[in-house]
């Protein structure tokens, strides 16, 4: 799957790999991960499209209080309670509805791909750059 979404994160402005990417800020982390399910098996990966922005300042305090976080946060864990804005792609779309995608056997990656940046261009980007201008980390390098 990252060899066919990866790039397309990547024409979006966004870094990362390995389902772990995010948009070039100074004042914030504005994450896209991709979440796998506990259900997948061998055969059949299933995943979600988790999105965060965190201001680094907030999370430079958190981290003085709960000094368990990590360095950086990680949109995979949407459950840190600092009231930093998350969400699922899924929820953005007018079915505001948890979106999960099957790839396996038979899945043409290529049309799941196409599927997740088309959202990701409709529904993902605005809702970053509006959280991000919310934060004060209006600086994106998004395309």
């Amino acid at each position: 799957m990252n060899d066919w979404l990866s790039p397309a994160l990547r024409e979006r402005g966004f870094a990362g790999s390995r389902g772990s990417y995010g948009l070039r800020c100074h004042r914030c982390w504005a994450l896209l991960s991709l979440q796998k399910s506990v259900s997948g098996t061998a055969a059949e990966v299933k995943f979600t499209v988790n999105l965060a922005v965190i201001n680094k300042n907030t999370w430079t305090k958190a981290r003085e209080e709960w000094p368990h976080l990590p360095e950086r946060p990680s949109s995979a864990n949407l459950s840190y309670g600092i009231g930093a804005p998350t969400e699922r792609l899924g929820k953005l779309t007018p079915q505001a509805a948890d979106k999960w995608w099957l790839v396996g056997s038979g899945v043409e990656l290529e049309a799941v791909a196409e599927e997740i940046a088309s959202l990701i261009d409709r529904f993902g980007l605005p809702w970053l750059s509006h959280q991000m201008d919310q934060q004060g980390c209006n600086e994106s390098q998004a395309g």
